[in-house]
């Protein structure tokens, strides 16, 4: 099945990454997500490139991707900072984002 709507675009740096995902954002991510655009500008665009990466690469590459396990099997954890990660899946359907903001 398609979707009607349109793939995001993720602009880094004056330059444009058209995803070939969908970005499907948990209760309360998106605003995290926003959160760091407006206080951190530097790791809001890390944010940006994991996202980037995941679409590209799902499990390898950029923030040392790490299946979770136990409760969070089916997830997987790449590093923003040494703090905070980004957990997400992929499936048919796009890039699921549950964490943007601590550790698991």
């Amino acid at each position: 099945m398609t979707s009607s709507r349109p793939l995001p675009v993720v602009v880094i740096g004056g330059i444009r990454y058209q995803l070939t995902r969908h970005v499907l954002w948990a209760s309360g991510v998106h605003d995290d997500y926003l959160e760091w655009r407006r206080t951190d500008p530097k790791r809001f665009e890390r944010i940006q490139r994991l996202i980037v990466a995941i679409d590209q690469q799902p499990f390898t590459g950029l923030g040392k991707p790490e299946p979770l396990r136990h409760n969070l099997s089916g997830t997987w954890s790449r590093r923003i900072t040494q703090e905070h990660r980004l957990i997400y899946s992929v499936d048919g359907r796009g890039i699921h984002l549950y964490s943007v903001r601590d550790h698991y």
